[in-house]
C-alpha cells in the first residue's frame, strides 16, 4: 500500500476541515509503533552463501620479501576454487591473494614473510562472505550442505582461536564482522569447509520510511486496515478531536491481536524446528524463525 492510499483512506474518515499537515510523519510514526511492538515474521529476510572447497593441489615456491608465489601442479588460473580475495596458507600464515596470473603464478596483497623455499605444501580457502544488501544482524545460520546449524560466536574468538574445533573440514562457528566496500554487512565462518558447502541465513531486513507521498508503506499487504487505522488515529490527535482516544484504543487492539496471531504462528514454527521436523513456511510467506527472538 502507498502512502497516497492511506491518505485517500484516512480523508474519507476524517471530519470535514480536519488538517493532514505532516502526513508523511504520521505514516511513518504509525510504521514505528507496529515495529515496536516486538519481532514480526516480516522483519526478516533470508539469504544464502556458496562457500568454496578448499584447494591444495601441487606445491609452492616463494621468496623472502616478494609477494609472487610460483606453483608447480597446480592449476590456480582454471580452478574456480583458487581465487583472488581468497586466503593462501603456507606453512600456517595466511596471506591475501591479490590476482591470479596464471595456473602456475599469482600474487600475494602482502610480500611472504616467511624463509625463500621451494615445493612447500599451500592451501587455498574463503572465510569471509557478504551478506545481502539489506541485511541489518543476522540471526541465524544453517548449513544446508551437511543439515546442521552453525554456532554465533564473536570475531575476536575465531581469528584467536578461541574456539573448540570439533570437526575440521566442516564449517562450526559463524561470527559477525564490519562493513564491506559497498556497506554491505560481512560473515567470517570457521572452519573453513574442505568440500562446497552451501549456507542459509536468516537476517533481519533493513526498513525504509516512506519520504514522498507515492512511496509504499514498508509492510505487508496484510497490515493495511491496521496502518489506516494508526494513521487516522494520529490525524484525529494532531487535529483535536476529541474522539481521538477511542480511534487510538481501536488502534492498539487491533496491533495487539495481528502481533499475537504473529507471535503464535511463530512458536509453531520453533517447536517443529526444536523438535527436528526440518518445518518450513510456504514460500508466499519470507520468514524467519530464530529460537533467540521468542520467550522461553
Amino acid at each position: 500500500m502507498t502512502a497516497n492510499e492511506v491518505h485517500v483512506a484516512v480523508l474519507r474518515q476524517l471530519p470535514q476541515g480536519a488538517p493532514t499537515r505532516g502526513f508523511l510523519r504520521m505514516v511513518n510514526w504509525c510504521v514505528e509503533k507496529i515495529r515496536d511492538r516486538g519481532q514480526w515474521k516480516f522483519d526478516f529476510a533470508r539469504g544464502y552463501l556458496d562457500v568454496p572447497a578448499s584447494y591444495s593441489t601441487g606445491t609452492v615456491s616463494v621468496t623472502n620479501g616478494d609477494a609472487t608465489v610460483t606453483g608447480s601442479g597446480t592449476a590456480w588460473n582454471t580452478n574456480s576454487n583458487a581465487a583472488a580475495g581468497r586466503i593462501m596458507s603456507i606453512n600456517g600464515v595466511e596471506y591475501v591473494i591479490s590476482s591470479i596470473t596464471s595456473d602456475t603464478e599469482l600474487e600475494l596483497t602482502a610480500t611472504f614473510g616467511g624463509t625463500t623455499a621451494s615445493a612447500q605444501s599451500y592451501i587455498v580457502y574463503q572465510t569471509e562472505f557478504s551478506l545481502a544488501s539489506d541485511c541489518v544482524t543476522v540471526e541465524r545460520v544453517w548449513d544446508l550442505t551437511n543439515n546442521c546449524e552453525l554456532r554465533g560466536t564473536s570475531h575476536l574468538a575465531l581469528k584467536s582461536r578461541a574456539v573448540d574445533w570439533e570437526e575440521a573440514g566442516r564449517t562450526i562457528w559463524y561470527a559477525e564482522l564490519g562493513e564491506d566496500a559497498s556497506a554491505n554487512r560481512r560473515i567470517m565462518i570457521s572452519p573453513y569447509p574442505s568440500a562446497y558447502a552451501r549456507l542459509e541465513y536468516w537476517y533481519e531486513a533493513k526498513h525504509t520510511k516512506v519520504t514522498d507521498i507515492g512511496d509504499t508503506i514498508d509492510l505487508p499487504n496484510e497490515l493495511d486496515e491496521l496502518v489506516i487505522q494508526g494513521v487516522y488515529s494520529r490525524a484525529l490527535e494532531i487535529a483535536r478531536v476529541q474522539t481521538w482516544t477511542s480511534a487510538r484504543r481501536e488502534f492498539n487492539e487491533m496491533l495487539e491481536a495481528r502481533w499475537t496471531k504473529d507471535k503464535l504462528l511463530l512458536d509453531v514454527v520453533i517447536r517443529n524446528e526444536r523438535s527436528g521436523r526440518n518445518y518450513r513456511y510456504p514460500s508466499t510467506l519470507p520468514v524467519r524463525f530464530p529460537t533467540q527472538i521468542v520467550d522461553s
